[in-house]
């Protein structure tokens, strides 16, 4: 008998492990094999919109193509600065449109939710924006991610999978990364450049993010991701810019203040399993506590 083809799912997976060896190169070859890959991926959430198992591996495949060591720890994938190049490849193909289109389209699969905002976080921007080049072009994928709905989605997905899950808490997890990153991960020369009334961290909190945020650190006090990456986030959120004043007294009001005392006192306790995870989480948390203070400055 004839073989089967291969679905589009299994395509994505196939095209995802290809890329796990590849990204760590720069050749024309390997720059040539990452476009066809996100062509092919993209192609195949396209065409099988209906079904999740595709748009779920594809969510999964882009973040990795955009995957980058400094910002998570990741074990394999691009470096840095590839990372970012990746990032601005598959976003100028239509990545950030398509995974915004697989998360409005599978909303109650915890999978799809979880893997798109992961994907959201990635191709949105770069961690660290003080590189050459990088900063104006992350800004720009931030502004396009947002621009197609992200901080609804996400946040969306956050107030959708609310339990005390494994399943859940990873979409916690990931829905926070892609706040922190989206609307937090700025360097004081990013904020300025991002001052106006339709500024990131103002859109943010004006679809809900602060208040999901809260609620994800208090049901999640012991999980590290959600931790490290809601105190990120909520950073971000209470930054300078317009109606900064009016930001940070909402930020007060919901509990930014207590649940940024949660990390903190845990990375002290010396009981995390997860050293690294927890001293970024508790760093996250003094800096939300300092910019929550009268007159900060952050």
């Amino acid at each position: 008998p004839q073989p089967l083809a291969p679905t589009p799912s299994q395509v994505c997976r196939r095209l995802g492990g290809e890329n796990m060896c590849c990204s760590v190169g720069g050749s024309a070859a390997v720059v040539l094999t990452l476009t066809r890959a996100i062509e092919a991926v993209l192609t195949a959430m396209g065409a099988h919109t209906r079904l999740s198992d595709v748009q779920l591996d594809g969510c999964d495949v882009l973040a990795t193509i955009c995957q980058q060591r400094v910002g998570e720890g990741a074990l394999h994938g691009a470096s840095e600065p590839q990372g970012r190049a990746h990032a601005e490849r598959a976003a100028d193909a239509g990545a950030i449109e398509a995974v915004a289109g697989a998360m409005r389209a599978h909303p109650g699969s915890v999978d799809v939710q979880g893997l798109g905002c992961r994907a959201l976080g990635r191709l949105g921007g770069c961690q660290s924006h003080q590189l050459a080049g990088g900063r104006a072009a992350a800004l720009a994928r931030c502004r396009r991610a947002t621009d197609a709905g992200a901080f609804d989605l996400v946040v969306a997905a956050m107030k959708g999978h609310r339990s005390d899950t494994l399943e859940a808490s990873v979409v916690q997890g990931y829905g926070c990364f892609a706040l922190a990153i989206l609307c937090g991960g700025y360097t004081d020369a990013a904020v300025e450049a991002d001052r106006g009334p339709g500024h990131l961290p103002g859109r943010a909190v004006g679809a809900g993010a602060l208040k999901v945020v809260v609620a994800a650190m208090r049901a999640h006090p012991q999980v590290g991701k959600v931790q490290r990456w809601g105190a990120f986030a909520l950073c971000g959120m209470c930054r300078g810019g317009f109606d900064v004043q009016a930001r940070r007294d909402l930020a007060i009001q919901e509990g930014a203040q207590t649940v940024a005392n949660g990390p903190i006192a845990i990375h002290e306790s010396g009981h995390q399993p997860s050293r690294t995870e927890w001293a970024n989480a508790s760093e996250h948390g003094r800096a939300l506590l300092a910019c929550l203070l009268p007159r900060a400055r952050c």
